[in-house]
């Protein structure tokens, strides 16, 4: 294997001849396509070239910190979708009415999967036990992906991925003690009578899906908060904007620009104290996290005038971000921990022990990756 590493060398003495130094000068330090941090070069070390992992960062950092990087991957998206038409570009699938897709994780294991499944429902059920004690109701919201519920909008040979959360949802309602209360959002969002329940160019469900969540949040609530307002979507103003989604970035956004329902503003007045923070609720740029509470938060702590409406603990990943935002005209503490960015050796047992809310509603994220253990321990700030 020595000639092999021997040639990288020279393939990488050549590469810099191709290129020219100038892309070893090159430190830009995130992806605004991709979202993630690039690959800086490290210090020139003469005895590290036959090192396999020097050698990687070395690769990785010619492909990050190339010239004109972003714009090349830009005309390499335009020519594969917009030049020859293909339907699948990476991870995102280009289905119909503009709506983009992201391929779930394929089973091949599904005793497995089955086992996960229990796992996660006996960690939720020890978790929600504890809560419980507290006097608090436990709400368990099971988010499926998009292409679980709009499914009409599905390119030709997309990966079915409804089984898998039907099978999944299957042992959860067997599995889940009386202390959580499941509620099935694949269930809901099929009920509604606009079909476009989450955001054309992005993961997330947009104002109809998430009001349709908060509604189901709210009758539950109402059994004990009679008095609480419940709100509609027809109390607001909604306004259409160019979407900049998860789905369309990786794309380098070279579709065509369509507008849909994204920034969302009270009719009414709408009084609260945001703690630490004057970032609204209902902000007024482009982006999902933008349009609601203004970006994902390690913790929020939002207050109002309503003292005889419920209090909130909400615990999970982006996804809360719309229920939060909706919830806090009908609560008078909402409380939000994303334990993502939270490193609180505090988990959301013991938060919930010392705050005391009516409700705790947990959502974990599942995108990618069907329901996995380890993010389902995570969002209940288990290390």
């Amino acid at each position: 294997m020595k000639w092999i590493k021997t040639l990288f060398v020279a393939c990488f003495v050549a590469f810099i001849a191709l290129v020219g130094i100038g892309t070893l000068d090159n430190k830009e330090p995130q992806s605004p396509i991709e979202a993630r941090t690039l690959t800086q070069f490290p210090d020139l070390d003469y005895s590290k070239l036959k090192d396999e992992n020097y050698l990687t960062t070395i690769s990785n950092a010619f492909s990050d910190q190339l010239s004109d990087r972003e714009e090349k991957i830009k005309q390499y998206n335009d020519l594969i979708v917009n030049k020859l038409h293909m339907k699948y570009v990476g991870a995102v699938s280009i289905g119909k009415n503009g709506n983009l897709y992201e391929q779930p994780q394929m089973i091949e294991d599904y005793t497995a999967y089955d086992k996960e499944a229990v796992k996660c429902a006996k960690l939720i059920n020890k978790e929600a036990a504890k809560i419980a004690k507290t006097g608090a109701k436990f709400i368990f919201i099971s988010i499926p992906r998009k292409d679980v519920v709009m499914r009409d909008d599905l390119p030709s040979y997309y990966p079915d991925s409804e089984k898998d959360y039907e099978r999944y949802i299957k042992i959860m309602k067997k599995e889940l003690s009386s202390d959580v209360i499941l509620i099935d959002a694949k269930k809901i969002l099929e009920k509604s009578e606009d079909k476009q329940v989450y955001y054309k160019v992005d993961h997330h469900v947009n104002a109809t899906g998430g009001q349709l969540l908060y509604q189901r949040i709210m009758e539950i609530a109402k059994e004990e908060f009679p008095e609480t307002e419940v709100k509609t979507l027809d109390d607001y103003r909604v306004k259409k904007n160019v979407v900049k989604g998860s789905f369309n970035r990786k794309l380098a956004y070279v579709l065509p620009k369509e507008k849909e329902e994204l920034n969302v503003r009270p009719k009414w007045k709408l009084k609260y104290h945001r703690e630490s923070s004057k970032v609204p609720l209902f902000g007024k740029d482009n982006t999902y996290g933008s349009a609601f509470m203004g970006s994902d938060y390690a913790y929020t702590k939002v207050t109002t005038e309503q003292k005889k409406a419920p209090s909130f603990v909400l615990c999970g990943s982006s996804f809360t971000n719309i229920l939060e935002a909706f919830l806090v005209p009908s609560s008078r503490q909402m409380i939000s921990f994303d334990y993502r960015h939270n490193n609180s050796e505090k988990s959301l047992a013991d938060q919930v022990k010392e705050i005391k809310p009516d409700y705790v509603i947990y959502m974990p994220n599942q995108s990618d990756i069907h329901f996995s253990y380890d993010t389902f321990k995570l969002h209940l700030g288990l290390r």
